[in-house]
């Protein structure tokens, strides 16, 4: 459109013309090699692009030569107006290529994020069931060993704790507590032994002052 408004006349057209394609330029660059870009760093083109940047560099390079002549205000530039129409639509249908090309790669790797989203999705579900099974393992000997602190509370002496299968604290605890139980119910007997010893004794020594007397 630049080079048909400077061909009727419009010569301010020329600079803008200059920058279009100075943009176009860098771009075509960038995106096949790499580089920065409004702030960003674009990585280069994937190899497998290197066809479609050779068929519009092809183009590009005699469609960039016309323009300067256009742009330089050349006498005899009919030859570049009219190679510039006749290269016009292949430029765009190649560049329409590589951005389609572009949009299949991104999509490709949406694609694969969005995958990876799902796999890492499925071990933190997977981390919660096994955290809840550990935790719930470690809970319910805990759980009974404060039923039997309570039951000890209340003067029961005999309530035993499973011992777990695990060596680990919580099976040393067990065991500990079990130990801890036994040896009050053995020193409970021993003082209700002791009890009936000495009532018994009493007894006898108050049989034997009555017969005395």
């Amino acid at each position: 459109k630049l080079s048909l408004s400077i061909a009727n006349g419009n010569n301010r057209d020329r600079s803008l013309l200059k920058e279009a394609v100075k943009i176009y330029d860098d771009s075509l660059k960038k995106l096949q090699y790499g580089g920065n870009a409004m702030r960003a760093n674009i990585p280069p083109a994937p190899r497998s692009m290197a066809t479609l940047f050779d068929k519009n560099k092809a183009i590009w390079v005699s469609f960039r030569e016309n323009a300067e002549i256009i742009i330089k205000g050349a006498r005899d530039n009919t030859k570049a107006f009219k190679t510039i129409r006749l290269y016009d639509d292949k430029l765009l249908d190649v560049s329409d290529e590589i951005t389609l090309a572009f949009d299949m790669l991104f999509n490709k790797k949406n694609l694969q994020l969005n995958k990876l989203f799902i796999v890492l999705f499925g071990f933190d579900i997977l981390f919660f069931i096994i955290g809840s099974f550990i935790a719930s393992k470690l809970a319910r000997p805990l759980m009974k060993l404060s039923e039997s602190a309570a039951k000890i509370g209340e003067g029961d002496f005999t309530s035993r704790i499973e011992i777990p299968h695990s060596n680990d604290e919580i099976r040393d605890l067990a065991i500990a507590f079990n130990k801890m139980n036994e040896d009050l119910n053995q020193a409970q007997n021993q003082l209700i032994q002791s009890e009936k010893l000495s009532a018994i004794g009493q007894l006898s020594a108050g049989i034997a002052h009555e017969i005395n007397n």
